[in-house]
């Protein structure tokens, strides 16, 4: 602990304009990044939350020191698990991408960073500030770099005709794509149903392997799922 800093713990009004202050600019530090990258929760969010926090815990220094009663952590832990909403607000689950993870978990750490300096412990905040944005900016750059290539899924069901059994076999074999599942069955005396499933880490490919199937004479082609990107957890 920095015993230089003891008497801004104490709570004066000029303490208390240090923490709002600070907390303005701990969440413009993290708003500001999130907001760059066109977030939902952005610079006004995040500055928001750690004022909010900030306040949160002066109000319960001010309620020990000067009413003698109460537990000075608990409205600080109220607000931990309260964040939750606002968090939850900002995740979006769209064609098997789910994103906002990160901006949830930033909204949270946030809070903690608010809550930290208003209770006037501002070595911990101005640390966990620096691990913060050190992991949204740093580690995102690595991670996105050693990113495991994104597949597309799709599975259709295909109904041909006879004759065009094996035009649409080969096509299927000379295709790049990974075959996952392929099932033909005949359906009447002249024609037949294929289901047929793969990915592919290139949404192209699905979508052009899918014109030149509709493309063999008397050949329909139902989109039984079409994902896009399948199963991709991103910011």
């Amino acid at each position: 602990m920095i015993r230089a800093l003891d008497f801004l713990r104490d709570l004066t009004f000029w303490s208390v304009c240090l923490r709002i202050v600070l907390s303005v600019l701990a969440g413009f530090i993290i708003g500001a990044e999130r907001r760059n990258k066109n977030h939902a929760a952005g610079l006004r969010t995040h500055i928001l939350v750690t004022v909010g926090a900030s306040l949160l815990m002066i109000m319960s220094q001010f309620a020990t020191e000067y009413f003698g009663a109460g537990d000075i952590m608990r409205i600080g832990a109220q607000a931990v698990s309260g964040i939750g909403f606002l968090g939850a607000g900002t995740i979006i689950i769209s064609k098997g991408k789910i994103r906002g993870l990160t901006t949830a978990a930033g909204l949270w750490a946030t809070n903690c960073i608010g809550l930290a300096i208003g209770i006037g412990f501002y070595e911990g905040a101005f640390v966990g500030l620096v691990a913060v944005f050190f992991t949204l900016v740093v580690l995102r750059r690595i991670s996105h770099k050693n990113k495991a290539p994104e597949l597309y899924s799709a599975e259709y069901l295909v109904h041909l005709k006879k004759e065009n059994i094996d035009i649409f076999s080969e096509l299927i074999n000379k295709s790049d794509i990974a075959l996952t599942r392929l099932e033909i069955k005949p359906c009447g005396s002249d024609s037949y149903t294929a289901s047929v499933s793969f990915n592919s880490g290139s949404e192209k490919e699905v979508l052009l392997l899918r014109e030149k199937i509709r493309e063999i004479e008397g050949t329909l082609v139902f989109d039984i799922q079409y994902d896009g990107q399948a199963a991709v957890i991103g910011d």
